[in-house]
């Protein structure tokens, strides 16, 4: 049996509109990407950060579109997804994608800290 889950703790760096799959809004969709910064640093002492492509749906991908915003620390926790298509010029395309089943908030952007 195989099985695909990943936890990061990022920075949300690009948010994505929220987008409703059916015309009643059953099904929202949120796409963004979250930056997370490596335990070491290279040499020259420059932090290396790692950027991955997050996808939400339902109530999760409403709650994302309302309340958190670019810089906002966040808590993943989903599976890993390879997205393959071919684009209009007939190139063949793929993403990584964490297919998010929970997004908790640690520290808003912009406050300040208790440290």
């Amino acid at each position: 049996m195989a099985y695909s889950r990943t936890e990061h703790i990022g920075r949300i760096t690009l948010k994505g509109e929220r987008l409703s799959l059916s015309s009643d809004g059953y099904c929202s969709v949120v796409r963004f990407r979250l930056a997370v910064d490596r335990d070491y640093k290279r040499g020259d002492g420059t932090v290396i950060t790692d950027f991955f492509n997050c996808v939400a749906f339902g109530n999760l991908a409403e709650a994302i579109s309302k309340y958190y915003k670019r810089g906002d620390t966040v808590f993943v926790v989903g599976r890993n997804m390879n997205v393959e298509w071919t684009d209009e010029s007939n190139n063949e395309r793929r993403r990584d994608e964490i297919v998010l089943e929970r997004c908790e908030l640690i520290h808003r952007s912009g406050e300040r800290s208790n440290q």
